[in-house]
């Protein structure tokens, strides 16, 4: 699966910021720390852009953001640090395992 692929994961526009006021961070400090412009995070706020896989990586390992609660609202906002790794590398295991089914059946779009 390629780092750079787009996906949709904040159809919610609130959650996004939702999360930048619980981790007390402005837009500015968020894109210097996914280092990507300001404008950037600011089309992502905006509903236009969405992050990248490898900006969600970074959003779960550096700052314990739980990945369900990142792509579809599921479970809570933060996980504890010490199962974010190992919950991250298990979703991006079985999210890779359902694509590779519903590729298999033809289920995909």
């Amino acid at each position: 699966m390629s780092t750079k692929r787009e996906t949709n994961v904040f159809g919610d526009k609130m959650r996004l910021k939702k999360m930048l006021m619980s981790l007390g961070f402005s837009q500015s400090k968020l894109a210097t720390k996914l280092n990507v412009s300001r404008q950037r995070v600011n089309n992502i706020v905006a509903g236009r852009n969405s992050f990248t896989e490898e900006q969600q990586k970074i959003l779960c390992k550096e700052f314990n953001v739980n990945l369900n609660w990142l792509i579809a609202d599921v479970g809570e906002m933060f996980i504890s640090s010490e199962k974010s790794i190992k919950d991250a590398d298990f979703d991006d295991k079985v999210k890779s395992k359902v694509t590779e089914i519903l590729n298999e059946y033809g289920l995909t779009k």
